[in-house]
């Protein structure tokens, strides 16, 4: 759980975090994760669903257009 991964990382929706230096709480999550196929299935895709939704070549490319035609706006 660090500055940045939250961009990314929901906590428990697409993906799990820890705080930085906590090897107690990472193995916990890893076992939690081993031996709940379910947990993981749920998180894989919900992961891949937000990078293709958000972060794909087209979402990007979506945004990005966007961003010029804002900007054209307000010119």
């Amino acid at each position: 759980d660090i500055p940045g991964n939250r961009d990314l990382v929901e906590d428990n929706v697409t993906g799990m975090l820890y705080p930085l230096g906590d090897t107690n709480k990472l193995v916990q999550l890893s076992n939690r994760l081993l031996e709940n196929e379910e947990a993981r299935k749920r998180l894989s895709i919900a992961a891949k669903q937000f990078v293709l939704t958000n972060h794909s070549i087209d979402a990007m490319v979506s945004q990005h257009v966007q961003y010029y035609l804002d900007c054209l706006k307000s010119t």
